[in-house]
């Protein structure tokens, strides 16, 4: 039995709970169906509640494992983290297999990872001693380890390089919960390397995989890391379409989900320039039940855009602040670059050297989106990077891989030729230019850029000048020659 009904089993599933129901046949068995279904429509409450009562009531065995880990699951997407613990740890004593053994182990490990490095490393030490030899143990643990360098390593790559060995296994493991987790963590993962097209192939693996098998939450996921990965590439409609879906699912999201799109809208904000609108949406702070390392991360968001803004003392206060919830890499070096700005902010010509050094750690690491949301916020942060011979040839190179043309040549940089009609295009123009593309009115681009009307209208008239046509047919067509880099 599968750890989640396949898509293929729930209307047979659903038909037969509706006859028990009407035959008034109780079992523990109808609640464990009853709680596996809740947990595919999302209703985490439902699933996690008869979930445990069927585990309490079968009380051994390897049904009232399944039973504590269906429970388990949906208490891990309510962010209920005693629930995990319990119900996992239940699910352990219950069964002497090695199959639901490793499951209540995974589960477990995503719980704590989030919240204790401590426990997650011994949790995966229990998990690797696991006597299970199926492709999917061998991808949970390959999982977990690139897990557990993310968040105690300062350098990204060996944990890719884990999560890149797990992915060879994906074709081998049947349960989608598995797969679904590994492709979400690795898109991720291609996001703040500036792999975005990486990124972007794997979320459309991860959303296929997830559709096929009914598996929604992971959609919500999926959608995240498109945006991201979009605003990375400086896709921004196709960003504000993946953020609007989130929107129209807003419905069953869980706060972990919504307290990141909420920091994609901040990532599409800086990449268009209005940080005052970033600003705004960073005073709202994050609940306090989401794990220390996103409010972090959240306050180094708050702190970089101050610092943008010269707000140079309140960047400070948050930098703290973010440094005092969490030392995980990501966050640290956002704190690291918007220091470097608020030292640029501060004294240009004094820090520059400490500016190069920091862009230069962050670049080794591998936080490349980072350095590139950084450069959005604050293109003051190239300029002093272009200062020292490597570091401006890592910075070409980061910017080309963002689309970032213009910022890189305004700071001093030689960038490459991409498109010969577009390249004259400003880049609040090349955003109004995408948009135009896919049809969007005047109206309709005013709302996804958060511009007026009539500021709408010069930009497009400036483009129809700038590429030389008259209609929006023939500025389509015009962006679409190329020149080799």
């Amino acid at each position: 039995m599968p750890d989640l009904l396949d898509s293929g089993r729930v209307a047979t599933v659903r038909r037969w709970l509706a006859l028990a129901r009407s035959c008034r046949f109780t079992s523990p068995i109808l609640l464990l169906a009853e709680a596996e279904i809740a947990l595919r429509d999302q209703d985490h409450r439902k699933a996690q509640a008869l979930g445990e009562r069927a585990g309490a009531l079968i009380a051994a065995g390897d049904t009232a494992a399944r039973a504590f880990i269906v429970a388990a699951r949906a208490a891990h997407l309510r962010d209920d983290r005693p629930a995990v613990a319990l119900n996992s740890e239940l699910a352990l004593s219950a069964t002497r297999s090695a199959e639901l053994q490793t499951t209540a182990l995974w589960i477990a490990f995503a719980n704590a990872i989030e919240w204790s490095t401590r426990d997650a490393t011994l949790i995966l030490d229990r998990l690797r001693c696991v006597p299970d030899r199926r492709p999917n143990h061998a991808l949970q643990v390959l999982n977990a380890q690139g897990w557990l360098l993310m968040d105690t390593e300062r350098d990204l790559r060996p944990a890719a390089e884990k999560f890149e060995l797990a992915y060879a296994f994906v074709p081998h493991v049947r349960d989608p919960l598995l797969t679904t987790s590994l492709l979400n963590v690795l898109a991720h993962t291609m996001v703040h390397l500036a792999e975005y097209d990486r990124a972007l192939a794997v979320v459309n693996e991860l959303i296929e995989d997830a559709r096929a098998n009914g598996v929604a939450f992971a959609i919500d996921h999926a959608l995240i890391t498109r945006a991201s990965a979009s605003i990375g590439l400086r896709k921004l409609p196709a960003a504000e379409e993946a953020l609007k879906e989130l929107d129209e699912r807003s419905a069953n999201l869980t706060v972990h989900v919504a307290a990141n799109a909420q920091l994609q809208r901040v990532r599409r904000l800086i990449a268009i320039g209005d940080l005052e609108r970033a600003s705004y949406l960073l005073q709202q702070k994050p609940p306090e039940c989401l794990p220390p390392p996103f409010r972090g991360e959240f306050c180094a968001y708050r702190g970089l855009v101050s610092a943008a803004l010269s707000a140079v003392a309140d960047a400070e206060v948050a930098f703290r602040e973010a440094r005092d919830y969490s030392g995980y890499a990501t966050t640290s070096i956002l704190c690291d670059l918007g220091h470097a700005i608020a030292e640029l902010q501060r004294h240009a010509d004094e820090a520059l050297e400490t500016s190069v050094h920091t862009l230069t750690a962050a670049i080794a690491a591998g936080h490349l989106d980072t350095v590139v949301t950084a450069a959005r916020a604050f293109p003051g942060l190239v300029r002093a990077g272009v200062s020292d011979s490597a570091c401006a040839q890592a910075l070409t190179t980061i910017l080309n891989r963002s689309t970032d043309i213009d910022l890189g040549r305004q700071a001093g940089l030689k960038m490459p030729r991409v498109l010969r009609r577009k390249e004259g295009l400003s880049p609040r123009e090349q955003d109004v230019y995408e948009l135009l593309v896919r049809g969007r009115t005047n109206k309709e681009i005013a709302s996804a850029l958060f511009i007026s009307h009539s500021t709408t209208k010069v930009h497009v008239r400036h483009i129809f000048e700038k590429l030389g046509v008259h209609r929006r047919a023939e500025a389509a067509r015009a962006g679409t020659e190329e020149t080799p880099l």
